[in-house]
């Protein structure tokens, strides 16, 4: 098994994606990166998996993986948890009227 990952700054560049998926058989791409018939086509018959490190999957053209027989895989519920903890502390932040105390502490009050 040969892995290769992108060391670059910011997201992959398109070409440079296309040109490393055309000699893979999966891709683990991220929420930035389009999915769509071109790209798939492009990328020739080697890659049978894709999948993404997101939830949603908005980005993959589904019909155009199908038609190619390209298995799809996502991450649902990754972010249940994080995003009821990040409900509760605001919650108990405005309760407790955090803001008002931070800055209270800030002026000497």
């Amino acid at each position: 098994v040969e892995v290769r990952q992108w060391r670059g700054e910011g997201i992959v560049p398109r070409d440079e994606l296309i040109q490393q998926a055309k000699c893979a058989q999966g891709l683990l791409c991220m929420l930035t990166d389009k999915i769509d018939k071109e790209f798939i086509d492009s990328v020739g018959s080697n890659v049978k998996v894709v999948s993404t490190m997101s939830v949603g999957y908005d980005h993959i053209d589904i019909s155009a993986a199908k038609a190619k027989g390209i298995a799809l895989g996502y991450t649902p519920d990754v972010l249940t948890d994080a995003t009821a903890d990040t409900t509760v502390l605001l919650a108990l932040a405005v309760a407790r009227r955090a803001k008002e105390a931070i800055d209270a502490v800030r002026n000497g009050e």
